[in-house]
């Protein structure tokens, strides 16, 4: 409840927002529920806000989606910094989004770990999903 005073200080008028109190908290925790969805919606608004991303990255069609893999797929010059994610990524390419929904689907905990690796292979799917001749 909140209480106003006019100008001079006399004379107050209160003020309720909602009905009663039992019913602003029940609003309250709806709100909360709301704010804390599942681990399947979670999971769900990833691949989906990945998709979007990636499919907006390349225009529109030919999405391509990184994922890490077991074995190296080349062997590392000497120069070349091994980060054990870069050299062990599959490459798929997707022409629908439907497509990369069912691989994300599959693979959804590799993007989710702990490790990092899902941040990695996010960026590594944008940058080659955005492919060279647009940034030049």
């Amino acid at each position: 409840m909140v209480l106003f005073l006019n100008r001079s200080g006399a004379g107050a008028r209160r003020y309720r927002k909602g009905k009663d109190d039992k019913d602003n908290k029940s609003d309250e925790a709806a709100v909360a529920k709301k704010m804390k969805p599942s681990k399947e919606v979670q999971v769900k608004m990833f691949i989906d806000g990945l998709v979007e991303v990636l499919f907006k990255a390349a225009g529109g069609k030919d999405a391509i989606v990184c994922l890490p893999g077991e074995k190296a797929c080349f062997d590392p010059p000497a120069q070349f910094l091994n980060d054990n994610v870069t050299e062990k990524l599959r490459l798929f390419t997707c022409e629908t989004p439907e497509d990369m929904k069912n691989i994300l689907g599959c693979f959804t905990d590799k993007f989710l770990a702990a490790d990092g690796k899902g941040v990695l292979c996010c960026l590594y799917s944008l940058v080659i999903s955005r492919k060279g001749e647009r940034y030049i």
